[in-house]
């Protein structure tokens, strides 16, 4: 992931995470410009990684929708958003995004749920660790190439 695609995702993805905190929503209106933006800017710039970024997207997108059907805790926005950050990083840091997110939510569940059993019902809105989660990742990507 170069940083122009970096900073053009979190021109959208951080409205997106804030929004998610207060709402537990994801608005359309916010993914699918940054989708399109990303896509024009992919197009532009990088064309010769964009057939490994609609993989990406696409197996992000299909991953979450399996996830959210097993589980129920995911929402479509959070299935939309995973193939925005498919999109945005590729194959293999998509994977290395969505653990990232993962690993940082729990963390943040585990510190601000030790209030006992009736914390754990609340939802956590999960689009502000996705966005950590592609932070991290291109962090990591400055050092590692894969």
């Amino acid at each position: 992931m170069t940083i122009s695609v970096l900073l053009l995702f979190l021109i959208f993805a951080l409205p997106i995470s804030w929004i998610d905190f207060r709402t537990y929503r994801i608005p359309d209106k916010l993914i699918f410009p940054c989708l399109l933006a990303i896509f024009i800017l992919l197009l532009t710039v990088e064309i010769g990684t964009l057939p490994n970024r609609v993989i990406a997207a696409f197996l992000s997108f299909f991953f979450f929708l399996i996830t959210r059907s097993i589980t129920k805790g995911l929402g479509l926005g959070d299935v939309k958003f995973a193939f925005l950050i498919g999109l945005c990083c590729g194959l293999p840091w998509a994977c290395i995004a969505f653990l990232g997110a993962a690993l940082s939510g729990i963390l943040a569940i585990l510190f601000l749920r030790r209030g006992g059993k009736e914390a754990f019902r609340r939802p956590i809105p999960f689009a502000p660790f996705l966005t950590l989660g592609v932070i991290e990742t291109y962090i990591l990507s400055l050092f590692f190439h894969l």
